[in-house]
């Protein structure tokens, strides 16, 4: 499928978001206060709108530099006067307001800041604020919220309050905001991010830290644990996610050697999100002291997990033996099959009497993974993995597999016999030609054969893919928000789902729930057959499926992840490459 010229041409003009340094707000908890909401006019909705964008894409920012980020509405609801302290203490508060033309606008900008309080602090605040965005400065505080004064003052007067007011108009001349026009409220977020960091690194900004810091240490913990109003995004350590699933399983103390085996098959059973693509499959021996884990798995990832798990229970004497698949399996370059029987069962060992896995069908193409006693260890089209007799696969070269995979393909609807061969229903085959009479259908022996129209029924989704890309790209810029779904925040399940059901297709609503339905189309090892349309799926260490994008191009995608839907690369030598997310890869899935 070729790329059309305007995704290629989205992803060249594509802007990567901004990120502030890390540590740079370290120590403080900041409210962010996106002001009104609720509002029937349309004028002032797109104000209202324009404040909580802003809003969410700041709170990311906020949470990049170190901060705590608290914000007190996160929909079109109307703000309550209450929200500032229902969020506890907090350094700093930035409210946000914007106003809005009656006609269409065309910029969104800064335009006034104001310090909330009489503090010097707020007045600093607001003098550096309104430096870096190239605005005025009020001279008195206005009014931002009857319970501003009492929740953001400290004894010392170290505490501020900022009330920065945005506006859309017909023009931004003069304004020097630098405010981009694909996506107006990241940039007014950035300045305000970034006259946060600068006042953080004068005297009065670093009183702040001081003083959380000294609060943190009386108190014997940050005061960051409050339960929040409104959704939020915490990005969790992946070493701290790994061991709070150990915990769930091994509450208390340290795990006894003896019971190492009996965890492993905990996590196993508890904590994989798929057990029918993710191949995880751990022997555990103890050797002199020493918890030895051996198996294999077809994920890098997770090739330490146990191993780290262990430790993290006590364990010390754990060493990860596991073997990755299929790059330490028993295949060397045969990584690629089609199933030639008419129809093959697949097992969970490499033995008939094993339990079923799944049935494959003749000219389902296969990954393939190992191989053991004259079986191979196979992915399924629909992604399960198992065991089947070799003499039921033809191993094929990448080239022919990937063009197998990338190929629309028609659905037998009756048993065919063809020269002696059977085709039974269900099975799909590329086909070259389709007419309302005759479709030419391609085995995998190369050979083609002409089928009648009515005995098959051939698909050709490039159409909607396409239109699947191109409502995914009129939501680039949006706030990532946990748990949105909706034009003001999405997350990437909520992404996917609102696309899924925009071209008529139905979709569970979370990344784990998604992930087993469609056709296997590309894995960790073997990604040539992603095409334009497809949805790409992430794994992290504890095997947990977390992150779904869409692909635009093979290596592009585009995606719901903080700050916002953003384009990013798995290639190493594109300019939007993102390591973490080439690390985590799964799997891409066509539906």
């Amino acid at each position: 499928m070729d790329i059309s010229a305007d995704i290629l041409g989205a992803i060249e003009g594509y802007s990567a978001c901004w990120r502030p340094p890390a540590g740079g707000l370290a120590g403080w908890v900041v409210a962010i206060d996106p002001l009104g909401g609720g509002s029937s006019e349309p004028a002032a909705r797109r104000g209202d709108d324009a404040a909580l964008l802003t809003a969410a894409v700041l709170f990311h920012f906020i949470q990049q530099a170190g901060g705590v980020p608290r914000l007190t509405r996160a929909d079109d609801a109307p703000r309550r006067p209450e929200s500032l302290a229902d969020l506890g203490p907090c350094d700093v508060c930035v409210a946000i307001a914007c106003t809005s033309a009656a006609d269409e606008p065309a910029h969104l900008v800064p335009m006034r800041i104001a310090p909330g309080s009489t503090s010097p602090t707020s007045r600093g605040l607001a003098d550096t604020m309104a430096r870096v965005l190239h605005v005025t400065a009020d001279p008195a505080p206005p009014p931002i919220a009857a319970s501003s004064a009492s929740a953001f003052t400290a004894p010392d007067g170290t505490s501020a309050v900022v009330r920065c007011q945005l506006a859309w108009t017909r023009s931004n001349a003069g304004n020097g905001s630098g405010a981009d026009a694909t996506a107006p409220h990241r940039a007014c977020a950035q300045g305000i991010c970034a006259a946060l960091l600068e006042f953080a690194a004068t005297p009065d900004g670093s009183a702040i830290s001081r003083r959380r810091t000294c609060d943190a240490h009386a108190d014997g913990h940050p005061d960051t644990a409050a339960p929040l109003p409104v959704p939020r995004f915490v990005d969790r350590p992946e070493q701290a996610e790994l061991v709070a699933a150990a915990r769930r399983i091994w509450p208390d103390g340290p795990l006894p050697v003896e019971q190492a085996a009996w965890f492993c098959e905990m996590w196993c059973a508890t904590v994989l999100s798929d057990r029918s693509f993710v191949h995880f499959r751990p022997q555990i021996a103890v050797e002199n002291s020493t918890v030895v884990i051996r198996g294999a798995t077809n994920v890098a990832g997770m090739r330490h997990t146990l191993e780290s798990a262990l430790r993290a229970l006590g364990i010390a004497s754990a060493r990860s033996e596991m073997r990755l698949l299929p790059e330490e399996g028993r295949l060397g370059d045969a990584r690629f099959g089609v199933c030639v029987a008419a129809m093959a069962l697949t097992y969970a060992e490499p033995a008939e009497s094993a339990g079923v896995r799944t049935q494959l069908l003749y000219g389902e193409p296969l990954h393939l993974l190992d191989r053991d006693a004259g079986f191979l260890l196979a992915h399924a089209d629909d992604g399960y993995w198992g065991w089947v007799r070799e003499s039921a696969v033809r191993t094929i070269s990448a080239d022919r597999f990937s063009a197998l995979v990338k190929a629309n393909r028609a659905v037998v609807v009756r048993d065919l016999d063809v020269g002696g061969r059977r085709i039974p229903r269900g099975a799909a085959l590329p086909f070259a030609f389709a007419d309302d009479t005759r479709v030419k259908l391609s085995l995998p022996d190369g050979a083609e054969i002409d089928v009648a129209a009515h005995d098959v029924r051939a698909f050709d989704h490039t159409a909607e893919a396409h239109e699947r890309v191109q409502r995914a790209l009129a939501l680039l810029h949006t706030p990532y928000v946990f748990g949105g779904v909706s034009p003001l925040g999405l997350d990437c399940s909520g992404m996917a789902q609102t696309l899924a059901d925009q071209t008529g297709v139905s979709m569970p609503r979370d990344a784990a729930q998604q992930f087993p339905s469609g056709k296997l189309v590309a894995t960790r090892w073997h990604r040539e057959g992603i095409r334009c349309g497809d949805w790409l799926y992430f794994v992290n260490a504890c095997g947990r499926i977390y992150h779904v994008a869409l692909a635009m191009t093979p290596t592009h995608f585009i995606h719901s992840g903080p700050p916002e839907v953003r384009i990013d690369s798995l290639d190493p030598a594109d300019r939007l490459y993102s390591a973490a997310r080439a690390a985590n890869f799964l799997a891409a899935r066509r539906w």
